[in-house]
């Protein structure tokens, strides 16, 4: 199969994910977007395409995200940075901001043998409800999801990733 094709079935099958979920998703104000990043981007996070990222490229986006926030990590694909990072199983009560989280995502293409997780996302941080949510590389737009519609998307956290500081 080549790789057009891949791309095309994972299109299709993200539609659909994305089609259901629309209903859920929650808009953030920019008193809360404020609040979960440390930078002042108010309601509009930095596209991929601003930082030029192209699409399937979620690991290098979180990547550079924490690298705005004076965080480095070693590079890698979503499934390679637990191993070139500091890293352990994730657990909720291990969750906190600044970090990065390795889901496993049943729609994706790049599911292969081995590979506990195929996305990544930065956390952002958690609500006055103690929800907490993901700044990500959906496609080829940024987007924010609570752990609540992540799960909804059928996104299981498998690893938290943990940056350095600069």
């Amino acid at each position: 199969m080549k790789y057009c094709e891949l791309l095309e079935i994972q299109k299709k099958k993200q539609d659909k994910v994305e089609e259901d979920s629309n209903l859920i998703e929650e808009v953030f104000s920019e008193e809360l977007a404020v609040r979960y990043s440390g930078r002042n981007y108010g309601t509009v996070f930095p596209q991929p395409k601003d930082l030029r990222i192209e699409v399937f490229q979620c690991s290098r986006y979180a990547r550079k995200i924490a690298n705005l926030e004076g965080l480095f990590l070693n590079t890698g694909n979503a499934w390679d940075l637990p191993n070139k990072n500091k890293s352990e199983d994730y657990n909720y009560s291990n969750l906190k901001k600044d970090v990065l989280v390795l889901f496993y995502n049943p729609g994706s293409i790049f599911n292969k043998k081995g590979r506990i997780g195929t996305h990544v996302a930065y956390c952002l941080g958690k609500d006055s409800k103690g929800e907490f949510y993901f700044l990500q590389q959906l496609k080829i737009n940024a987007k924010i999801l609570s752990e609540t519609q992540m799960k909804k998307r059928g996104f299981i956290g498998k690893k938290i990733i943990f940056p350095k500081k600069f």
